[in-house]
């Protein structure tokens, strides 16, 4: 083979690989997209040795913080609830993303990196969640996935 054969193949194995990952990037993103779309109906789970609880996710929640030390914050947070409460509390959804995009501007999140600083985020959110007038308790507030940029 000549040496402008070689390039030239080599050209369209590097281009026909980058078209292969952008496609498989753009397909993993439509399907998590799907996933993630139709996961909120609540899922039941029952730990060894613990009641069966109900999960009920939320849409992400983005959080800018303003001062020193501007950043943006993206939540994926979930509702934990006793299986017998899950319809009921899913139908406060919107209020639930109210009342915590309204107490994220408010909330002193200055010290995020202690170690004892998301027990005390969640355990603001779970009081702001019970605040709000859901006639069934809302158990906790978990903290699944956090992107701080």
């Amino acid at each position: 083979m000549d040496h402008q054969a070689e390039k030239t193949r080599l050209i369209r194995f590097y281009a026909g690989s980058a078209a292969l990952i952008i496609v498989l990037a753009i397909l993993g993103f439509l399907y998590a997209g799907n996933v993630i779309s139709s996961g909120s109906a609540p899922t039941t789970v029952r730990r060894s040795g613990a009641p069966e609880m109900s999960y009920i996710g939320l849409p992400r929640v983005n959080v800018a913080f303003s001062g020193p030390f501007a950043m943006q914050m993206q939540l994926d947070l979930t509702l934990e609830v006793e299986p017998r409460y899950a319809m009921i509390v899913e139908g406060y959804v919107p209020k639930v993303m109210d009342r915590l995009n309204a107490y994220f501007p408010r909330a002193k999140l200055d010290d995020l990196d202690r170690p004892h600083a998301m027990f005390l985020l969640r355990k603001e959110m779970l009081w702001e969640v019970n605040n709000i007038g859901i006639p069934v308790p809302v158990n906790d507030v978990l903290i699944q996935n956090m992107y701080m940029r």
